[in-house]
C-alpha cells in the first residue's frame, strides 16, 4: 500500500452507498473505490460526509445511510479515515 491519499468528494461518496443502484456511472464508481482501499488512504472531509448524511436523511434512505455509517467500521481494515 502507498502512502498517497484519495481525499473522496461527495458525489462518489453518495455512490458509493447506493449499492443497489443499476446505472453504469454508479456501479463504475463503486469498483473504483473498492480497488483504491487496498492501494491508498482514503480520506473523507468531513463537510463531504455531513453533505450525504444530510441528503440520505432528507430523503429517508436508512439504508444508504447505514452504508455510510459503516464507511466508520472500515477504518480498521482499510486505510478509509474521516478527515476534520
Amino acid at each position: 500500500m502507498s502512502n498517497e491519499i484519495i481525499l473522496l468528494d461527495s458525489g462518489p461518496l453518495g455512490a458509493i452507498t447506493n449499492l443497489n443502484s443499476k446505472k453504469p456511472n454508479i456501479i463504475k464508481c463503486q469498483a473504483w473505490f473498492y480497488s483504491m482501499l487496498e492501494r491508498y488512504i482514503v480520506l473523507i472531509p468531513e463537510i463531504n460526509d455531513y453533505e450525504v448524511r444530510r441528503e440520505l436523511i432528507h430523503q429517508k434512505l436508512d439504508i444508504s445511510l447505514n452504508r455510510l455509517e459503516i464507511r466508520a467500521l472500515l477504518s480498521w481494515h482499510y486505510n478509509v479515515y474521516l478527515a476534520r
